[in-house]
């Protein structure tokens, strides 16, 4: 069964307040600046001989395209989450804002998705605690990249901040296929909304979410990968399916693509 599962507050009770780069929105962040990142991020993991190509799609869903996209990726759950952190009175900041008005045109009417196909690429490989893995690098870590290259022109630490800065809740949602010596089918499917500390009727967050499968480990309750048919299943009624066509490679899909503007904020 697929859901979010969102962090806990440590026992240090330290609050996360969430990725600086979101609050730098406004400052100079532009589609130029996107771009780049996006396609230098995709090259930076080419599969050695091949060719990486990189193609991009925007959208507006709504009426039953709407429905089934929120269904798929149990958006219910994670605007109990958007809506406790629009609502935060402890550090009131740009990021509630922006949150608040995302969320209240998500709701009322389209949702504008970007979707972004990369292939001739390694996708994203590693097992869930492989932390120098594409798959961690890009879904998890911060501020770490997946390998030490002076030459990358990009890096997964960086560069990938830009998808949650270009989306008005803060969520991205991403499928992949790799090639797999496991049993597993090579499609994967998982989701990270990049928030900051909130309450609930739960209870308080750390801030970051995931959406997968529930794992229970001896630190606590986490959301892993889903794979192959459910994988598939929820894929192709969120607009994540990558058909066999496109080989190995990531598909990214930005929930209410925006680019930032401070203006529209204040």
């Amino acid at each position: 069964m697929a859901e979010w599962i969102f962090d806990r507050v440590p026992p240090s009770g330290a609050v996360h307040g969430g990725s600086a780069l979101l609050h730098t929105l406004g400052t100079g962040l532009g589609i130029d600046t996107f771009v780049r990142e996006v396609i230098q991020n995709s090259y930076d993991q080419t599969d050695p001989g091949n060719h990486c190509e990189v193609h991009f799609e925007l959208h507006r869903l709504d009426g039953e395209d709407k429905k089934s996209l929120f269904r798929a990726i149990r958006f219910g759950s994670l605007k109990t989450h958007l809506r406790g952190l629009s609502q935060s009175t402890i550090e009131p900041s740009l990021m509630n804002t922006r949150l608040r008005q995302g969320l209240d045109t998500l709701t009322r009417g389209p949702v504008t998705i970007l979707r972004i196909d990369d292939s001739g690429t390694k996708g994203l490989s590693g097992s869930e605690d492989d932390h120098l893995g594409n798959f961690n690098a890009l879904c998890r870590n911060q501020l770490v990249t997946s390998e030490d290259k002076p030459a990358r022109g990009g890096s997964y630490g960086l560069g990938k901040a830009v998808l949650w800065g270009f989306s008005s809740i803060s969520t991205v949602m991403f499928s992949s296929r790799i090639h797999t010596d496991g049993v597993e089918n090579g499609f994967r499917l998982f989701g990270r909304a990049e928030l900051a500390h909130h309450e609930t009727k739960s209870g308080q967050w750390s801030g970051q979410g995931w959406f997968g499968r529930r794992q229970r480990t001896g630190r606590g309750e986490r959301a892993v990968s889903l794979w192959g048919d459910t994988a598939e299943s929820i894929a192709r009624r969120a607009s994540l399916f990558r058909p066999a066509q496109l080989g190995n490679g990531t598909t990214i899909l930005i929930l209410g693509f925006q680019e930032p503007d401070q203006e529209h904020y204040r």
